[in-house]
């Protein structure tokens, strides 16, 4: 007998059945031979029906949040993209590090499209080089770039660890691309990736700020660019290559010269603040007469040199427009009479002087107070605790126990227009200060107020020796000091005196003397009234 074999293709997908081996009929009338046709004619049929109700199925699925908007979807694009902005704000190192960006685009294909294409969220990128970089983030930095289109982009470029400079190519390139859109540029990189660096494609318009912290042996090429802000750290000033035109603010680090200090101050002639910290004198490769900055009006100099070296500066440069001057002497003499002459060569417009870890002698710190007469705040921290240390302070306090003159048009040579004062430093409580304070005021009676000092207010945060060693709290302010303090707020002089913890000293020695009355009219034992 001969066997009719079936293939049931497409129902094997539908039942799981495999082939069947069947006897063969030779009856073209059998009913269940046509029974069985029908029935694969149908469940082909049905299967081609199943494949069009998923392809269906998974069209409208990818729909449904669309016809079902959320809240949020159904704002304008462009108010969710201001939202987006607001979001990946980087206000925090958690959030550089979580990159709010790329988180966006992994919600939705809608917020995909939106975060993609507003250029405005990839306006920043913070990138650092390590050895887990691979050429894949190395991409993803290059594309974040590239959504950014035209608008100012602010750049952070570290580096931590061993990486060739093939791999970082790219992403060096395409930051040299957009130079004519940097905003801000911040680079903490090996010499062979900061000589990468080129304004390549011409100077930014916009760029704001201009960070470099390199080694020695680096050096930066960019001819073209002309930041406002410029911070510098171990990179050679000769071999930094750019525009100085535009500079405003100035900060470098101890790795640089007086010398080359001077040479900024040459070179930058918008200059308006500068902070320095120069470690030696160095070598002038100029003609190093006296240098005048007419725009400067605030100077920070940290000496990190010898006194000598310090009033090396300051015998060379004139800034006939400060305005402040903060030096931090590090445990140094004033630069006697340097600083004085430099001082005295300023405008009138010279008006704050901050002289932080002052160690000096009675002759240097009245040298400098006589060429500040037009000084209204002024800040000094002494801090030896030494019997000479202590002669200067008393001649510093003795100083404003003399009255100003009654006579039109004459003053008191000491410090006239000082409205602020602030003192701190290892002291006792600087009662022979408030005490002068008061005899001048009180020696004026009711007089007319335009003798006075225009002082408004008094600062002292002091550190008592014994205090300091043994980590106790300072001694009580006494009471004689006290009524001298309220005396002089009344004359308008608000009087704070603070110790090393930031403890209000005045309030705490009202209240101890409050308890101290209220005690003393009480039995010490039961605390009854006596």
């Amino acid at each position: 007998m001969r066997l009719l074999k079936f293939h049931f293709a497409p129902c094997k997908v539908i039942a799981g059945s495999e082939s069947e081996t069947f006897t063969n009929c030779d009856d073209s009338t059998c009913n269940t031979c046509h029974r069985l046709l029908f029935l694969e004619e149908e469940m082909i049929k049905t299967k081609a029906r199943y494949d069009s109700l998923v392809r269906e199925y998974q069209e409208l699925k990818q729909t449904v949040n669309e016809v079902h908007k959320s809240s949020i979807d159904q704002l304008p694009v462009e108010v969710i993209a201001i939202i987006f902005e607001h979001y990946v704000q980087k206000s925090s190192i958690e959030n550089e590090l979580r990159c709010p960006e790329l988180a966006l685009g992994a919600i939705c294909q809608k917020w995909r499209r939106i975060a993609w294409s507003t250029q405005s969220l990839w306006t920043s990128l913070s990138f650092t080089f390590c050895s887990s970089t691979t050429a894949e983030k190395i991409g993803i930095a290059v594309e974040w770039l590239t959504r950014s289109a035209h608008l100012p982009v602010s750049i952070s470029l570290q580096y931590i660890d061993e990486l060739q400079l093939a791999l970082a190519q790219p992403l060096l390139q395409a930051v040299n691309e957009c130079s004519n859109r940097w905003s801000s540029l911040d680079l903490s990189l090996p010499p062979s990736f900061i000589s990468a660096i080129r304004d390549s494609n011409g100077a930014s318009p916009v760029l704001y700020s201009l960070s470099v912290e390199a080694e020695d042996s680096s050096g930066l090429h960019i001819p073209n660019t002309a930041p406002e802000r410029l911070s510098l750290s171990d990179i050679p000033l000769k071999r930094l290559n750019m525009q100085w035109g535009k500079l405003i603010d100035f900060s470098a680090s101890s790795s640089y010269s007086i010398c080359e200090c001077i040479q900024v101050l040459k070179c930058a002639t918008n200059l308006t603040c500068c902070d320095i910290s120069p470690a030696f004198r160095g070598i002038a490769d100029f003609a190093l007469d006296m240098i005048t900055s007419s725009t400067l009006t605030s100077l920070d100099f940290t000496v990190l040199v010898y006194t000598e070296d310090a009033a090396f500066f300051f015998d060379h440069v004139t800034l006939p427009a400060l305005e402040r001057l903060q030096l931090d002497l590090q445990y140094r003499e004033i630069p006697v009479p340097s600083l004085p002459n430099f001082l005295q060569r300023s405008s009138r417009s010279f008006k704050s002087l901050t002289l932080n870890s002052v160690a000096t002698r009675v002759s240097n710190l009245d040298a400098l107070t006589l060429s500040i007469p037009f000084v209204s705040d002024f800040h000094i921290e002494f801090v030896c605790w030494d019997s000479a240390d202590h002669a200067v302070r008393r001649s510093f306090y003795q100083a404003f126990e003399p009255p100003l003159s009654s006579s039109i048009g004459t003053s008191h040579h000491f410090l006239p227009q000082l409205k602020s004062l602030s003192l701190s430093g290892v002291f006792d409580i600087p009662d022979e200060l408030i005490a002068c304070l008061f005899s001048h005021y009180n020696s004026q009676g009711d007089a007319i107020s335009s003798i006075y000092r225009p002082l408004e207010s008094v600062t002292v945060q002091c550190h008592a020796l014994d205090s300091v060693k043994d980590d106790l709290p300072m001694p009580y302010i006494t009471k004689n000091t006290l009524d001298q303090i309220e005396f002089l707020k009344k004359k308008g002089v608000q009087v704070m005196v603070f110790d090393h913890f930031g403890c209000d000293l005045v309030d705490v020695s009202l209240d101890s003397l409050v308890l101290e009355e209220e005690i003393g009219q009480t039995c010490p034992v039961c605390m009854a009234p006596m």
